[in-house]
């Protein structure tokens, strides 16, 4: 009966130091002897000693951490994008990580440049090793978009896609259709300022600008 309780508790929020079915554990690579991560997802602490400056020192026991959910990507229609972190703490020193990338390098191997571990089902609390899988950065959206997990609403898309203006750049009369227009010319997004200038009537990268509706 307590096995099956366990099997229906988020790995991230089952604190039994006891190892679940199936569970192997390995040193996280920088924290040897401190922290591990296993393949189901958990990270664990080992039993330490804990310096408390004037306090003296106290023993901390094996513990499995407790990982926090980060929300990004608010512009998706389905919800915004989560991920599971945890953050580690030696010599009074916080860092926080990935917990999918902590479980890939142990278990996967090291990504190489552009590549990222991706989750075989797009399920984003789903960080087991055999749901991990080292894809390039654009395969990867590409399969965010696939399993509908990766859809942004229309109105961030429209200046890249579907523009509604065109920006004229007063100081030689240049036109440039929407942002993408902008985006070539000055290598990099510039719609933002340029049409708050357009309102305020000020300067942007050293122009005034007018903006025309299409159509």
């Amino acid at each position: 009966m307590k096995k099956m309780i366990d099997n229906q508790i988020p790995h991230y929020l089952n604190y039994q130091v006891q190892d679940l079915e199936g569970e192997e554990w390995r040193d996280i690579m920088g924290y040897d002897g401190i922290y591990l991560v296993s393949n189901l997802g958990r990270i664990k602490s080992y039993e330490r000693e804990i310096n408390m400056g004037a306090k003296g020192c106290k023993i901390q026991p094996e513990r499995i951490m407790k990982q926090q959910i980060s929300t990004s990507n608010f512009t998706n229609i389905k919800e915004p994008s989560k991920s599971l972190k945890v953050t580690f703490c030696v010599d009074k020193i916080k860092k926080t990580h990935h917990v999918s990338t902590l479980v890939g390098n142990a278990f996967i191997g090291e990504l190489k440049e552009n590549e990222v571990y991706s989750k075989k089902d797009k399920v984003w609390s789903n960080v087991k090793a055999n749901n991990l899988v080292i894809l390039k950065k654009s395969d990867d959206v590409k399969l965010s978009y696939e399993k509908g997990n990766n859809l942004r609403k229309k109105n961030c898309l429209k200046y890249n896609h579907e523009p509604k203006n065109i920006y004229i750049r007063l100081i030689d009369g240049k036109r440039f259709i929407g942002g993408k227009g902008l985006r070539d010319e000055y290598k990099k997004d510039v719609l933002s300022n340029i049409d708050k200038s357009t309102k305020k009537n000020s300067i942007a990268y050293g122009s005034r600008w007018r903006k025309v509706s299409i159509g």
